[in-house]
């Protein structure tokens, strides 16, 4: 289940200096299909930060002349549901016992930094891969307990409007993933920054093309293994199974226009999700 898990990767990794301080976002990640009517790719982070919820007017106007919101995945109650059934450990062990023993310290400690209350512990029931895609959620919850992430309040706004909605894809991520994490959570803390206002300083800038420049250079990739497994499994295979699944939304239904909501990483290089789409012959609507 990655629908948490995938993204974060993809928002971490901007040079900290070219965006600061932003409150608004500047540049919103829409990019207009050149199909009639038309349809869109809006590129979303993962956060509940005000920030961010708050649409910039250009994604206004396009959310409401859609006929059909899709997000990465389902978020009607059943699938919320779901989900949360799949993060939860079936094989009669806890998150103590698969996590090398330092890893599960360190967690320990990076819940209790986040809150006080938090701990380690609190996760025992849970997947590591689950573990690994709240974290950075987890941050921006507890600052902001009763609101939800972009992609689900443009779901639930959707399904108000009566628009068609639905997601792209189903959702696996592995203990290196959390490792990994928290060694780039501990470069953020040396640098006295949050790792999670990183992320939204970058959303709010709409830089999103940089993504594989970015790929060149994260720290992470530091493991030659493991920074290509992410890059093929969580960015270069995902972007080719959405690409496919929108256009065979646009071709199945030529008579409706598409709000598909993604994580803005998905929409930056050569071989983005709009790259894709050009391929297979559904082009962009060049701005004016």
């Amino acid at each position: 289940m990655r629908c948490h898990a995938l993204l974060f990767l993809f928002l971490l990794f901007v040079p900290a200096a070219e965006a600061r301080g932003l409150d608004r976002v500047i540049k919103p990640a829409l990019i207009e299909l050149d199909t009639r009517p038309p349809s869109w790719l809006f590129g979303t982070i993962h956060l509940p930060d005000p920030r961010v919820t708050r649409l910039h007017p250009d994604a206004v106007r396009a959310f409401e002349q859609a006929d059909a919101v899709y997000t990465e995945v389902p978020m009607d109650s059943k699938s919320t549901m779901q989900m949360g059934l799949e993060s939860l450990r079936s094989d009669g062990r806890t998150l103590y016992d698969v996590l090398p023993r330092a890893t599960w310290q360190r967690l320990d400690e990076r819940l209790k930094r986040i809150h006080s209350q938090l701990g380690a512990k609190l996760l025992l029931p849970m997947k590591t891969w689950a573990v690994y895609g709240g974290m950075l959620l987890l941050e921006s919850q507890m600052q902001y307990p009763d609101l939800r992430p972009l992609d689900w309040q443009l779901y639930r706004k959707a399904v108000e409007a009566g628009k068609q909605v639905g997601g792209l894809e189903k959702v696996d991520v592995q203990f290196r993933m959390l490792l990994a994490l928290l060694d780039e959570m501990d470069r953020f803390d040396l640098r006295q920054e949050s790792i999670t206002e990183f992320m939204i300083q970058w959303y709010l800038s709409g830089d999103y093309m940089r993504f594989e420049e970015l790929l060149e250079t994260m720290p992470m990739a530091s493991d030659p293994g493991l920074r290509k497994a992410l890059e093929k499994q969580l960015v270069y295979e995902r972007n080719a199974r959405f690409a496919k699944r929108i256009a065979e939304k646009i071709r199945e239904n030529p008579e409706k226009s598409f709000f598909f909501a993604i994580g803005m990483g998905h929409l930056g290089g050569e071989r983005s999700i709009q790259a894709l789409l050009e391929q297979a012959g559904i082009g962009i609507r060049k701005e004016k």
